[in-house]
């Protein structure tokens, strides 16, 4: 498992799932402050992605005090539905890109239907799968973005750059943690 530290969603917003920005550098201290010391370790050292939970606990701790900016998640490839406390799946490109942080996920607009020859299929998409995003703007089913993941990369195939630029987007299922609120 891979311990990542992102901003936590705005208010209005749900999505709690890898596509969202890390800590920033805070150019009001001093770089040997201890929150730009925690930064760089995360940044540079860990690559944005610890792979110790005790040294992710740590760099959450000394990011963020309060609890008020970061979430800590921890991030698993997982190749079938998990037992335990999962917030959900889900469904990126490069450990990081995900069609379900958009503002409202699996949603195109009217304009954006209309203007492209997928305007059906996205349709199709959205009706299907909408519904089946949780609270946290993941699946709560594996088997569900499974088959997500398996229409958006059939669609990729068809229409290079759908998702991005062509030969660039290569999603996969991503279990999601919440590793910052669990209970040993």
């Amino acid at each position: 498992m891979r311990y990542h530290i992102l901003k936590k969603p705005e208010a209005h917003f749900r999505y709690r799932g890898i596509h969202r920005l890390g800590p920033q550098y805070n150019d009001e201290d001093t770089d040997d402050s201890i929150f730009n010391q925690a930064w760089n370790r995360y940044v540079s050292y860990n690559e944005e992605a610890v792979v110790d939970k005790n040294e992710a606990l740590r760099l959450i701790k000394t990011l963020d005090p309060k609890n008020l900016r970061y979430d800590l998640i921890g991030v698993e490839r997982v190749a079938s539905q998990v037992d335990g406390k999962v917030l959900g799946y889900d469904v990126a490109s490069n450990n990081w890109h995900s069609i379900l942080s958009w503002e409202k996920p699996i949603h195109w607009s009217k304009e954006q239907k209309a203007l492209s020859n997928l305007g059906p299929i996205f349709s199709l998409i959205e009706s299907y799968f909408s519904p089946l995003i949780n609270d946290a703007g993941l699946f709560s089913n594996f088997s569900e973005a499974c088959l997500f993941c398996d229409v958006i990369s059939a669609v990729e195939q068809l229409v290079p750059g759908t998702w991005d630029a062509p030969g660039t987007y290569y999603p996969e299922v991503l279990a999601v943690f919440d590793i910052q609120n669990e209970k040993d």
